[in-house]
């Protein structure tokens, strides 16, 4: 488990909350981290200056051209093919339920330095552990450019619907663009004070459906546990394949996020359900 944090309820806005461990598991590659992330040059005043996503041309281009026409293709599709609208609600459940473990996974992906080299991963991997430097940034982000930010990674998922028939399948493609944000928001709230984060958020937070922000601060003490950014509720399982198993730092974590975004290709594929339903 994760160090039991100091504050009951909310991280510190004006300080980073980090605690690097100069002895047992990992103090080495803590200070390691915490010495280069000082490198970074990167500028937060009071607020007023926060990261330009560096994206945010192919973000906008993955939204309209990609997210928007599949969007509307699986709305229309869903419309002419669901009978009941209880036939959405396992879709949306399983929607919730992927999207947790997936996140912690790309964060795990995210956070490690030695993928900064790659090919595209490397530019959002770096762009990524800035956050470390200045974790409340998040939340002064224009709310425009922080939804987009998935946008990239959204289509790849997305455009599967175009090769799927099964109707569940698609369904939970469809929710999953929303999960994806809700993870990101959940993300963003939990790094807002009380009198920031919209009230909707926090009662989210206190119902459980969204991480809470102290569960959150966990991972920005040591950096090497509760990676799942979205409930958290994944969190035990995850920490415990990190911390016995599969270190954080293993680049072998690329294997399972590749997996996941192609998962629905796949189970598709192996059911025999792979073909193209038009709507026109």
């Amino acid at each position: 488990m994760c160090p039991r944090s100091s504050s009951k309820d909310e991280p510190s806005q004006d300080k980073e909350p980090v605690v690097l461990s100069t002895t047992g598991r990992g103090a080495n590659a803590q200070m390691r981290k915490a010495l280069e992330r000082a490198k970074l040059k990167y500028d937060l005043i009071d607020g007023e200056k926060y990261e330009q996503n560096p994206f945010w041309l192919s973000d906008m281009i993955c939204f309209v051209a990609a997210a928007v026409p599949l969007m509307v293709y699986m709305g229309i599709r869903l419309y002419r093919e669901v009978e009941s609208p209880l036939e959405m609600v396992g879709p949306f459940v399983l929607s919730y339920f992927c999207i947790e473990p997936a996140s912690g996974v790309l964060h795990i992906v995210l956070d490690n330095q030695k993928f900064n080299s790659w090919p595209i991963l490397g530019e959002v991997a770096e762009s990524f552990q800035k956050h470390h430097d200045h974790s409340s940034e998040i939340s002064f982000r224009p709310t425009h450019s922080f939804f987009l930010e998935p946008m990239a990674p959204l289509s790849v998922i997305l455009l599967q619907s175009l090769f799927i028939t099964n109707t569940f399948t698609v369904a939970t493609i469809f929710f999953l663009f929303f999960m994806a944000q809700l993870m990101m928001f959940s993300h963003r709230w939990s790094h807002m004070g009380p009198k920031t984060r919209p009230m909707f958020a926090t009662f989210l937070q206190r119902t459980g459906v969204i991480m809470k922000p102290s569960h959150h601060l966990q991972h920005h003490k040591t950096y090497d546990c509760n990676f799942c950014i979205c409930a958290g509720w994944a969190n035990p399982f995850l920490n415990y394949l990190t911390r016995r198993h599969v270190d954080e730092e293993n680049m072998v974590w690329i294997v399972p996020l590749l997996a996941f975004y192609l998962t629905p290709i796949t189970v598709s594929f192996i059911n025999g359900e792979v073909g193209h339903v038009g709507v026109f």
